[in-house]
């Protein structure tokens, strides 16, 4: 302690002074949290800087930069440090351009770097954006060999207008899931919807999928029947038994052996008529002819009993299952539930990317592994 008085005019007198600490002093081991020494660096910045805008998490920035000091001791600013900075970019980045012209300037650049990547914005009347959709090359190329068959979903939301993420998906010629475009969207409305698929059509130079699948949302029901009056529409097989279990699940005692009867007319019958018979006989033998939710389900029969899709190409989809999956698989590169547009395509460009690796190489291994087979002509 070093306690000073101001005495008469100028000068000033040394009232107390103590040289013993009253507390102890902070050890070598956590000397690098003190304000005075927590500092990142402009080439820091830099690295930092650039490391975000290629898509990776803050964490992992921060764990890189850890490393690269050889230990947190040795670097002289802290996770929260880093964290704030990276928000700062964003905020500058934001105030600077704006939201919109900041998106706007990414998919110009994408489309300088290669003119087949493909973007448009829907508008409203005041000039507002209320929905994105991009694709890039490969996207489009994927689509033209195997887009006879599309799952849709919409199932979270991850950006700063709770606008909703809506991936188009398919499945290549080896089984495997497939990014044909993903669209931000304000909501499931029919009008929203309809722009979305309209937008989808003109990048895809308009090949029309021979099946859609999506869940039962009344927005995606109209939405299909105005843009793909052509396509058999397929809804998802696990929504519906989900939905059937919370409608007569639990007020039906004999929903157990009911379940198991539904999913006999879903897929066992081979002709339409045995289909009819086998359901007439379900609600007769169950005493549920005059339920209104499976009168109303049976009014879109079409979209879910398999005899109705028989002369229709699916490529085996009975559920949006691998839309769900590829949103836990693109949920996995946003460190949080709130980040620009901007930030979020790019993000969802690094998540193909590394898709498109993985998927090459699991390709490389299974020829790797496989047997050789040898073709002998007669």
């Amino acid at each position: 302690m070093f306690e000073i008085k101001l005495c008469d005019g100028d000068k000033y007198e040394v009232i107390g002074f103590c040289a013993n600490h009253t507390h102890d002093l902070v050890p070598a081991w956590g000397s690098h949290y003190l304000k005075s020494r927590r500092k990142i660096e402009v080439p820091q910045q830099g690295i930092i800087s650039k490391m975000y805008d290629s898509g990776i998490k803050p964490a992992e920035i921060f764990s890189y930069m850890r490393e690269e000091s050889g230990c947190a001791r040795n670097l002289n600013f802290t996770r929260i440090d880093s964290n704030n900075f990276i928000q700062r970019i964003k905020r500058l980045e934001f105030f600077k351009k704006g939201d919109a012209q900041c998106l706007l300037d990414y998919f110009k650049k994408k489309k300088q770097e290669n003119k087949h990547f493909f973007y448009c914005f829907r508008t409203n009347e005041d000039g507002e954006t209320r929905g994105v959709f991009f694709c890039d090359a490969q996207s489009r190329r994927d689509y033209a060999l195997f887009g006879d068959a599309v799952c849709f979903d919409t199932t979270f939301r991850t950006n700063n207008y709770n606008m909703l993420c809506a991936p188009i998906v398919g499945i290549n010629n080896h089984g495997q899931t497939t990014l044909f475009g993903c669209g931000l969207i304000d909501g499931e409305s029919t009008d929203a919807v309809v722009w979305l698929f309209n937008t989808f059509m003109e990048a895809m130079e308009g090949k029309r999928p021979v099946s859609i699948f999506s869940d039962q949302a009344p927005g995606i029901l109209k939405a299909v029947e105005e843009v793909f009056p052509d396509s058999h529409h397929g809804l998802c097989l696990w929504h519906i038994s989900q939905n059937a279990a919370k409608h007569l699940g639990k007020t039906f005692s004999e929903y157990k052996s009911f379940a198991s009867d539904f999913k006999s007319c879903i897929y066992d019958p081979e002709t339409i008529d045995e289909f009819e018979k086998n359901w007439k006989k379900m609600l007769e033998d169950y005493k549920l002819t005059n339920n209104e939710w499976l009168q109303g389900i049976y009014d879109l029969r079409e979209k879910w009993a398999q005899v109705y899709s028989h002369s229709y190409f699916c490529a085996g989809i009975t559920t949006t299952q691998r839309s769900e999956s590829i949103n836990k698989f693109l949920k996995s590169y946003f460190c949080n539930g709130k980040i620009l547009p901007r930030q979020f395509f790019h993000k969802y460009s690094k998540a193909m990317t590394d898709r498109r690796e993985k998927v090459l190489e699991e390709e490389f291994k299974t020829q790797q592994t496989s047997p050789d087979v040898f073709f002998i002509g007669m």
